[in-house]
């Protein structure tokens, strides 16, 4: 962590005198080693989600074409550059293969024009920010996540809700929420051929596609706002 922004924290952490509600295991061990004095009062909460709103059934994949999403910020951490990469690599093995990108931010013109050199205009589309992201969701056959670093994700509990099977990078908070094979599929490299190899065999085995799809939908049910609402209310409550 940057040293002055730690200094600035740490002033504002004195004046406090509060607990701090840690996302994920990995948000709580980097404030453990960051903010020691402090960690008597770290309470662990993980983010949650309006499962309602997203809830939708398992269904099949797409028999024509893969249909790939991925939602979030066009920031440099989220890399949605290597998952072009991807789209690339299927496009060559002469798959249909579509990818929505939900976001917008500074990386927009960086992708964009890695979209023309790589000639995926006809195969991606930046849609920018949009606000149902939940229609978008449960049209699509799969969910990709390229973060380098994520504290969290809830837009994967968010994916999973919508029935997709999720395939992430792994940036460390999100690995509290997929288990490799099981909910998902979490890669430890930067790798197109092996990301896009899950993908296309997901694609062409139901049976698997829908158990992935299950476990997932399973696991985000633990995380609804109800649930979160009342422990939250107990911290607040608890001196």
């Amino acid at each position: 962590m940057n040293f002055l922004k730690k200094k600035k924290l740490l002033k504002k952490y004195k004046k406090a005198n509060k607990k701090f509600i840690s996302i994920s295991i990995d948000t709580e061990q980097f404030f453990k080693s960051n903010f020691r004095k402090y960690s008597k009062n770290l309470v662990s909460l993980p983010n949650a989600l309006n499962f309602q709103r997203f809830k939708a059934e398992i269904k099949d994949p797409s028999h024509k074409k893969i249909s790939l999403i991925t939602v979030g910020n066009l920031l440099v951490k989220k890399n949605h550059i290597f998952l072009l990469d991807i789209v690339n690599y299927l496009k060559r093995k002469q798959v249909s293969v579509t990818l929505k990108i939900i976001g917008d931010g500074i990386e927009r013109e960086r992708i964009s024009t890695k979209i023309t050199k790589l000639g995926l205009e006809s195969n991606v589309t930046l849609y920018g920010q949009l606000d149902l992201v939940e229609e978008h969701l449960k049209k699509a056959d799969f969910y990709v996540h390229s973060a380098t670093y994520e504290p969290f994700g809830l837009v994967i509990l968010e994916a999973m809700a919508s029935g997709l099977p999720v395939i992430s990078l792994n940036g460390s908070g999100n690995a509290d929420l997929i288990k490799d094979k099981i909910n998902g599929y979490l890669i430890e490299d930067q790798d197109p051929v092996k990301f896009g190899d899950v993908i296309l065999d997901l694609f062409q085995n139901k049976e698997k596609y829908k158990s992935i799809s299950k476990k997932g939908f399973e696991t985000c049910a633990n995380y609804d706002i109800k649930n979160y609402v009342t422990q939250l209310l107990k911290i607040y409550k608890s001196k």
